[in-house]
């Protein structure tokens, strides 16, 4: 380039207009100039973050850590390509390398701490939180993450309080929504699980569990239309379990909806033919659904089991 400042300059203008695959181009003619000028690599670096090209990305960062060795923005570039490769452990270390620079660097204590949770390090992510929160005491992440690992241990309490914090924190927080909701229902507590569970689901909770425990919760309040509705949004994400087909089908049984329940009874017998338990309420859904031959031969099933 006969004036790499305006390759620099026109490169900077594309990527705030997220037009990255110019800003790439500028970049990449700066560096056949300048190959080991850091402040190129290290944005172009950042680009291929940006367009997901993980590996080439750290690639770069090592160039600039060579030169640069403690430029706190590379370490830590590279730790979260390392990250979103799911190698943790490298993404630890360069994370704890910009906090030997830098210890009080939030944005590094929360990515090492969901690469810790990750691991189920939960020693390094208590300490790792608690100096979080000492910085930031309305963190949700970091109450979330703490939760998490508290909840992994069984310490009920511990983790109930903190999913309750990050809620406090970020009252739309989903997965905090959710976790908790696992604990009121653990403890049966239906009733503040349910409302949990809802606005889990409000906040873009898309995880077929979830929707399989308020379809529960549901169905033990005598709410068989609201269950079964949340049945289906579970079988969509977990299309082999026979556990939730059956249930569901007992749904549709209660419901009087005789021609569905059967439907979903016959499936979970392809898989458990020798189940006496399920011939027997496929048998009886056919029956009061009117198909009395059908009735019969599960009928039969039934008695020969």
């Amino acid at each position: 380039p006969k004036n790499p400042a305006s390759y620099k300059l026109r490169a900077s203008a594309y990527r705030a207009m997220n037009r990255l695959d110019l800003a790439l181009a500028d970049y990449q003619a700066l560096l056949t100039l300048f190959p080991t000028n850091v402040e190129y690599l290290a944005a172009r670096g950042a680009i291929y973050y940006d367009l997901k090209e993980y590996k080439l990305a750290v690639t770069d960062f090592d160039k600039v850590v060579i030169q640069s060795p403690n430029d706190i923005e590379a370490y830590f570039r590279r730790g979260q390509c390392w990250a979103a490769l799911r190698q943790l452990k490298p993404a630890v270390k360069d994370f704890e390398k910009v906090l030997s620079i830098d210890s009080n660097h939030r944005e590094a204590l929360a990515a090492r701490g969901a690469a810790l949770l990750d691991l189920k390090d939960y020693a390094k992510l208590d300490v790792n939180d608690d100096h979080l929160l000492e910085l930031d005491s309305h963190n949700a992440g970091a109450h979330y993450r703490r939760g998490v690992a508290n909840m992994a241990r069984q310490r009920l309490d511990l983790a109930l309080n903190d999913f309750t914090q990050a809620i406090i924190s970020n009252g739309e927080m989903a997965a905090a929504y959710e976790e908790r909701a696992r604990i009121h229902a653990i403890r049966a507590d239906r009733g503040a699980a349910l409302s949990d569970l809802t606005f889990a689901i409000k906040y873009g909770i898309e995880d077929p569990v979830a929707f399989a425990l308020r379809g529960r919760l549901y169905r033990d309040q005598g709410h068989y239309a609201e269950a079964v509705a949340d049945y289906c949004r579970a079988i969509e994400g977990l299309p082999n379990s026979s556990d939730l087909v059956c249930e569901r089908g007992e749904l549709y049984f209660r419901l009087g909806t005789f021609d569905k329940a059967a439907e979903d009874f016959a499936r979970c017998a392809l898989e458990r033919p020798k189940d006496a338990g399920l011939q027997f309420n496929l048998a009886n859904a056919f029956f009061e659904g009117g198909q009395l031959e059908k009735a019969l031969e599960a009928f039969t099933r039934t008695i020969a089991l």
